[in-house]
């Protein structure tokens, strides 16, 4: 096996009472030959894998049109401790397969969220749907996720509207999301 390694310094989160951590990063993986990225977590000598990433998950270099994807994963487990996270590249042969990851961070979110209620979906076609909604308590920000059936929370497509209106486009005909 290859192997490549990227370990961060350590890192304590400490009072977490009001937010949630999550680690955030963006990645790119392409190639027939692509291997496995694992998101671990220790304390410099033993780790333990809380998420992965296995083969390719683009289809083209991203100069030539393949968007790099948002991971998002909650730290909270983690909450009052001190960890290093290391990401472990392993690749069993072969020469083509580039992975790349950038703006690795650790970011926290507020704990509540004002309420959105009565979601609609309309405006269906092949590539794109309009949503809208109601914003309960002055709501005035909404994150928006959405991705294929299946899609683990933090690894769909993650955008935000000011109002309670948000169009989906560049969705893949004959796809479920």
């Amino acid at each position: 096996d290859q192997v490549a390694t990227l370990t961060s310094p350590c890192i304590e989160l400490s009072d977490t009472s009001s937010q949630i951590p999550f680690l955030n990063f963006w990645y790119h993986k392409y190639g027939s030959t692509m291997g496995d990225l694992f998101i671990q977590i220790g304390n410099g000598d033993t780790f333990t894998t809380i998420d992965s990433i296995m083969g390719q998950t683009h289809t083209a270099y991203s100069n030539g049109g393949a968007p790099w994807l948002l991971k998002f994963i909650d730290l909270s487990t983690y909450a009052g401790q001190s960890f290093n996270v290391r990401f472990k590249a392993v690749s069993d042969y072969g020469v083509y397969g580039d992975m790349a990851l950038d703006d690795i961070k650790i970011i926290f979110q507020p704990l509540t969220c004002d309420s959105i209620s009565t979601v609609t979906i309309s405006s269906i076609t092949d590539t794109s749907a309009d949503l809208s909604w109601n914003n309960n308590n002055g709501s005035t920000n909404t994150q928006i996720q959405y991705g294929l059936t299946g899609f683990g929370i933090g690894s769909g497509t993650i955008d935000s509207t000011n109002g309670s209106f948000y169009h989906i486009s560049g969705l893949s005909n004959l796809n479920n999301y």
